[in-house]
């Protein structure tokens, strides 16, 4: 997966994405940013957040600034790191999904996941699945 770093142009718009909702912490985030899943949710810093499916799916991303609850399955709020000038996580602790958003002057940003994935729900879930990571039992 690209990754892509013009935070010029995310100023310029003013985080709409990161206002609208936190990007997916991908498996191998939470293992170079937290250690481990478990030491992940402790940080008091992260919700569960799933994928509404046939098959539904977990995944962990940076908790909103409307709940602080564990399991969030809400749709829209700005992510806890977003603050006056910017985000303040460093670009090592930023999640995956978020460095994967290609910044839009006009503020239509996206990302590109791999097929077949169409949203960074789908992929986020799917690589939580994949690395028998079950997020459900916490």
């Amino acid at each position: 997966m690209e990754f892509h770093y013009d935070y010029k142009i995310c100023k310029k718009c003013g985080g709409k994405c990161c206002k609208s909702l936190p990007g997916a912490y991908f498996p191998d985030d939470i293992k170079k940013i937290f250690g481990s899943v478990e030491e992940a949710i402790t940080s008091g810093s992260v919700a569960i957040d799933w994928l509404e499916a046939d098959e539904p799916g977990y995944y962990l991303r940076p908790k909103t600034i409307l709940t602080d609850s564990l399991y969030d399955g809400s749709w829209g709020g700005a992510c806890i790191h977003l603050k006056e000038n910017g985000c303040e996580l460093s670009e090592e602790k930023r999640p995956s999904s978020c460095k994967a958003i290609k910044p839009s002057i006009g503020g239509e940003c996206s990302a590109d996941f791999p097929k077949p994935f169409k949203t960074e729900k789908e992929y986020a879930s799917h690589l939580y699945i994949e690395m028998g990571i079950d997020l459900n039992i916490y």
